[in-house]
């Protein structure tokens, strides 16, 4: 029976998921998907490597976010970086991460403002916008390699051949891998989430997924991406049905 690939291509909309989340409530919304967001880490220094111009980013203040009434972002350099006049931020839970939108490569200075119940602070973050550049040294799932993959972005797929499969992520130097999640489906149709160790064995499924996050300390640089297992459909079932 002819089949045909069904490709989710998932991490290029990711940023798109979240920003329709906001539209009902602009300033302080709540984003389902706050953690596949790219985000800058704050730090007096920090490094951001940039996928796609104009992408929509959080800024992950750390516990300086916790329970803030408003954060605003201001940018020494416009052309590099631009505060979001629509969304403002967004909540996750007590925790409130500020929206900016990353242009170019480049460097700018940060001027972050936070808002809690009885105090105002601001911080200073020296931002220095790279243009994407791979950190894996070689990523295999079910010993296929998906390395080529990562070339030019943070996201790549896999056909399944078993029911069970080792997922290894190797980085470069001076990075490490901070986590991996594994999000699945279970006999509910519900989805779950679980996280799994770096080469470890995962019983696989279509329409899963591998979330990851990697962090350089030395740069203070942050990346997320996914490693997404495709769903074989077959052209002669009416999706109506």
């Amino acid at each position: 029976m002819k089949k045909k690939l069904l490709k989710r291509i998932v991490a290029p909309l990711m940023a798109f998921a979240v920003v329709v989340s906001m539209i009902a409530v602009p300033q302080q919304a709540k984003a389902d998907s706050i953690g596949d967001q790219q985000e800058i880490k704050y730090g007096k220094k920090s490094t951001f490597y940039l996928t796609a111009p104009g992408d929509y980013v959080l800024i992950n203040m750390g516990k300086k976010g916790v329970k803030a009434k408003d954060i605003t972002v201001n940018s020494s350099n416009k052309k590099v970086l631009v505060k979001d006049k629509d969304f403002g931020a967004v909540a996750d839970g007590k925790k409130l991460y500020p929206v900016v939108r990353v242009k170019k490569p480049g460097k700018t200075v940060l001027t972050i403002k936070v808002k809690k119940k009885h105090s105002v602070k601001k911080y200073k973050c020296r931002l220095t916008v790279k243009k994407y550049k791979s950190p894996m040294k070689k990523v295999t799932l079910e010993g296929k390699s998906l390395t080529a993959q990562f070339k030019d972005g943070t996201f790549a797929s896999h056909k399944r051949v078993g029911s069970k499969g080792k997922i290894s992520i190797k980085v470069k130097k001076g990075w490490k891998v901070k986590k991996i999640d594994y999000h699945y489906y279970n006999s509910k149709g519900s989805a779950r989430t679980k996280k799994v160790k770096n080469n470890s064995t995962v019983k696989l499924q279509d329409g899963a997924s591998f979330n990851y996050v990697l962090y350089n300390k030395k740069q203070n640089s942050m990346i997320k991406g996914q490693i997404f297992i495709e769903e074989v459909v077959n052209d002669n079932v009416d999706p109506l049905e």
